[in-house]
């Protein structure tokens, strides 16, 4: 289990939270999303509640921006603002239960997620938040329905379908898994969390190549807790070789390896 609560922690902070276009807000082209909100500074995001101090979306870019630097209290005071504003910015509710989620306050990203889907019921986003929640609880069979229904919604989420294949994985549903575990990979080649389900899938199926195929897809990608893979229970066919455990190891750990 401790390998799954990895996963599902790395996902969060790789990325925190995720903006969505809400179809009540006019402006949602000005809405910070991943792939702008590296481009822009601190100062640019205050001249723009500055240019609109009524305007909502402002205080959530400048949250979306914190919150992309896991300045996670000052995201929390931003997004709050946002809602004193309009108590139906989803959005808003939104990037709070992320950050709860990913800082680890279960309580509060809880009731947050269940205001951002009251809210804005078509964000996957959000659905994401209450399975990973649901699942990290070992409520599974609400955690698949959560996860299922953000993929209805995007299914281009790279983080719905590695925790879905998670899931999936954690209740012995192999096949299955490997679906969603590929699917996630095939949208973000360069996730680590999904190769390296699946070299775990694929070494407790005694499938050897494959094992390690995926097991240096999830190196390459930046899995490096070296301790946990000499100890990782489904790995340990792979480990069987061990002149090929070793050289994989002193490619990818130099330092550990003599």
């Amino acid at each position: 289990m401790e390998k799954l609560k990895w996963i599902l922690i790395f996902t969060f902070l790789v990325k925190v939270s995720y903006a969505q276009e809400n179809a009540t807000h006019m402006l949602s082209e000005k809405i910070a999303n991943q792939k702008t909100v590296g481009q822009q500074t601190e100062a640019y995001y205050l001249q723009e509640i500055k240019s609109e101090p009524n305007n909502p979306i402002g205080y959530y870019n400048l949250g979306f921006y914190y919150s992309s630097l896991y300045q996670f209290n000052d995201a929390e005071v931003q997004y709050n603002k946002a809602i004193e504003l309009d108590s139906n910015f989803g959005l808003a509710y939104t990037g709070l239960a992320s950050l709860f989620l990913a800082s680890g306050q279960m309580e509060r990203a809880i009731a947050a997620c269940e205001l951002a889907l009251k809210t804005d019921s078509l964000s996957a986003v959000n659905y994401l938040n209450m399975g990973v929640m649901q699942f990290q609880n070992m409520k599974f069979e609400e955690a698949e329905q959560s996860f299922l229904k953000g993929i209805q919604l995007d299914t281009m989420n790279s983080e719905l379908c590695l925790n879905m294949g998670t899931l999936l994985m954690q209740i012995n549903r192999q096949t299955e898994a490997i679906v969603y575990l590929k699917k996630a990979l095939q949208i973000n080649p360069n996730d680590p969390g999904s190769p390296y389900s699946l070299a775990s899938i694929f070494s407790s199926q005694e499938q050897i190549e494959d094992g390690y195929t995926y097991l240096e897809m999830a190196l390459k990608n930046g899995i490096s807790f070296y301790d946990m893979l000499q100890v990782d229970v489904t790995l340990s066919s792979l480990r069987k070789n061990m002149t090929r455990w070793k050289a994989l190891m002193k490619k990818y750990f130099p330092k550990k390896i003599k």
